[in-house]
């Protein structure tokens, strides 16, 4: 998996590079907040691919990261989900945990 980060202040994107499917490997995903979370930074938003799905795989590493970073007293959050990522994330009413930005700006303004 290709993920990019970028560090602004306070926040850090990291953003996935490939469509993630059912059978993708997230580990580099996860790894990736954990470290950052391990250097004190508290904000970290995901940014997928349009064409990105979400399956119980990936919900799995979000629920890990957003536990890793609640420790910490952070937050997850998704930059520009796509409809499919919006309705996976209100079925299963991670929605409430995971903030949503339209883009990095709105984050930068918060």
């Amino acid at each position: 998996m290709n993920v990019q980060a970028e560090e602004n202040d306070g926040y850090v994107v990291l953003k996935v590079q490939e469509d993630l499917g059912a059978d993708s490997n997230l580990s580099e995903l996860r790894d990736a907040v954990s470290r950052y979370a391990a250097r004190g930074i508290k904000k970290i938003a995901l940014h997928f691919t349009e064409r990105t799905n979400f399956f119980s795989s990936t919900l799995s590493v979000l629920v890990q990261c957003l536990g890793t970073l609640k420790e910490q007293d952070g937050e997850l959050s998704i930059i520009a989900p796509t409809e499919s990522i919006m309705d996976t994330l209100r079925l299963t009413r991670l929605d409430s945990l995971i903030k949503t930005y339209e883009s990095e700006e709105e984050i930068a303004k918060q």
